[in-house]
């Protein structure tokens, strides 16, 4: 029997568990082709069907499968390199603990997201046979009701997946689509039809493969206003977020007039944004992406009237509805779009004086260029 068990160490040593063991079964030792891989991993099944009694086989190879001063350890022979409670022991490989069935190749990261992970082999409810889904963390981020349905295999209402419901044996070899969690682009995205385009997210945010995807918070890359709406340094329409650039458009209108300081042709100073929009610190708060269409407009003198999109404010002689803020003609740069030509009236309420409507008359008695004018002064010659 001595001669036996040398002849058992031995085999173990040098052959490792790729090599079938023919080797007498006594009372006491494992049967032939115990520990084989080449032979389904009896010794697995039997584990499994026995409740894991993980005790049993530290009696004879110690704490942990280690190697004692009779046996060899279970990591020999390139065996559960890890240790023998190691968690891809049982499920997943030596190099981590994710299994190779369903999706979990596309959720190497989330075990815990999804199931109750254990501390000890021993914890209850592991072991036990049971493929536990317990949706927890990012699964449930921003209030998302998670829920797995063991039936159809498939989640719900995950954060990961958002509203839709995704079957967990679904092919792993072919890539994700977007639009398999979120529209593509998101419908919450649908008023920056410039800049939100399927082929176009990694402009507003980092590449869907980074780290910070699917991460519980809307990552952001560094924006400016004109990412989403304007050209250049501009930062205004056109183009708006829908796409437009005619000025009949609202989101474009006369944005140009009151902005490029470059136009050959204007006839006042431009204005800041603040003028008319209560600007936002950053560019991409969500108060100030999130909201919907149209713009807000806040004048810091004056009114606008959407309906008509019409401004009542000194720019535009105070009291008089200014042009058509979508005025293409040309006429909103006349001088009696604003004001009479010649006014009928001063700022001061007395009559104005008689003259021709002509520029030339108009500058005889006000000398002013487009920094000048519409800057709230009335500048009269002397």
């Amino acid at each position: 029997m001595h001669g036996r068990v040398c002849l058992t160490i031995a085999m173990l040593s040098v052959a490792g568990c790729e090599i079938p063991r023919d080797r007498p079964a006594p009372e006491g030792y494992h049967g032939s082709g115990w520990s084989s891989k080449l032979t389904g991993g009896k010794h697995a099944i039997w584990l499994r069907d026995n409740g894991y009694p993980i005790e049993d086989c530290q009696v004879c190879h110690g704490a942990d499968g280690a190697e004692s001063s009779v046996l060899p350890g279970c990591s020999d022979g390139g065996c559960h390199e890890q240790g023998v409670t190691f968690c891809g022991t049982c499920h997943g490989n030596e190099n981590g603990p994710r299994p190779n069935d369903g999706a979990h190749e596309k959720h190497r990261s989330y075990c815990i997201e999804c199931h109750a992970v254990p501390k000890s082999i021993r914890d209850p409810g592991h072991l036990d046979g049971m493929n536990d889904v317990a949706f927890s963390g990012l699964a449930k981020a921003n209030q998302s009701s998670a829920t797995w349905n063991a039936a159809t295999n498939t989640c719900s209402d995950t954060y990961c997946h958002l509203g839709t419901n995704i079957e967990w044996k679904a092919p792993n070899a072919t890539a994700t689509p977007c639009n398999m969690c979120h529209g593509n682009p998101p419908d919450s995205h649908a008023r920056f039809a410039t800049v939100a385009t399927p082929d176009s997210c990694a402009n507003c945010h980092p590449d869907a493969s980074s780290s910070s995807h699917v991460n519980g918070i809307v990552e952001t890359n560094p924006l400016t206003c004109s990412t989403c709406h304007g050209q250049g340094q501009l930062g205004a329409p056109p183009a708006a977020l829908d796409g437009s650039v005619d000025a009949s458009s609202r989101g474009v209108g006369a944005h140009r007039r009151h902005l490029d300081e470059t136009l050959a042709d204007r006839i006042g100073r431009v204005v800041a944004c603040t003028a008319c929009h209560v600007v936002p610190q950053s560019s991409n708060p969500f108060e100030h992406i999130d909201t919907t269409s149209p713009a807000d407009v806040s004048l810091v003198l004056g009114n606008y009237d959407a309906e008509t999109g019409r401004c009542v404010t000194s720019c535009h002689f105070d009291t008089v509805p200014g042009p058509a803020w979508t005025d293409a003609t040309g006429a909103a740069r006349t001088c009696d779009a604003c004001h009479g030509f010649p006014p009928a009236f001063t700022r001061k309420g007395t009559k104005h004086a008689p003259c021709q409507p002509t520029l030339a008359a108009c500058l005889s008695c006000h000398s002013f260029t487009p920094e000048s004018h519409v800057d709230g002064v009335v500048n009269v010659t002397p």
